[in-house]
């Protein structure tokens, strides 16, 4: 009972944390933005929210997109060629630099957000691991058993086993979170030891 109760604390605080719901867990990632890395984390102590970077970022490529436009239509008069054929040159590679590390922060809250959802899986997986075994253990010593008392019983550890293997094959946390809901409340209506 010890263990059931830790687990459900480790899951409450991970899910507060993220503030219950991941559907918007892009907004809980912060972003340490350097000359040469960029470190994704939850903590909030001192950075802005990718997404503000982000945001931030695409507000610059617009307006730099702009200026290239605007530069252009000189560059089509054919006015002083000198001096706007090198600004527009110079302004296509700030855009294409900004448009890089608009991916590369893209691409590292990304992988952020994948690595914390296999190390979410994996442990809580890892936590249930002989809770599974046992289950198993049940569903073959029942399984022969024909009363409709045994047939009930069967089919919630089967469809808790169900429910355990879709969280191992979650690919979002708002699966992960579903099929975790859903695991709670199978384990609260199978009688246990």
């Amino acid at each position: 009972m010890k263990y059931v109760k830790y687990l459900l604390v480790v899951l409450f605080l991970t899910f507060w944390t993220v503030q219950t719901s991941f559907s918007r867990f892009e907004e809980k990632l912060y972003c340490d933005i350097t000359k040469d890395r960029i470190v994704i984390s939850l903590d909030n102590k001192k950075f802005y929210t990718c997404k503000v970077y982000i945001r931030y970022i695409e507000l610059q490529m617009k307006k730099v997109y702009k200026d290239i436009l605007l530069i252009q239509k000189y560059v089509d008069k054919k006015q002083d060629l000198g001096y706007w054929n090198p600004l527009k040159s110079e302004k296509v590679v700030l855009l294409n630099l900004l448009q890089n590390m608009r991916l590369n922060i893209i691409a590292h809250t990304k992988t952020f957000e994948n690595n914390l959802l296999e190390t979410s899986k994996r442990y809580f997986l890892d936590s249930i691991t002989v809770y599974k075994k046992e289950l198993n253990e049940l569903l073959t010593e029942f399984s022969e058993l024909q009363t409709p008392l045994w047939k009930k019983y069967v089919s919630l550890v089967e469809q808790q086993l169900s429910v355990i293997n879709n969280i191992a094959k979650s690919t979002t946390f708002e699966g992960l979170n579903i099929n975790i809901e859903r695991y709670v409340y199978l384990k609260q209506l199978i009688p246990w030891k």
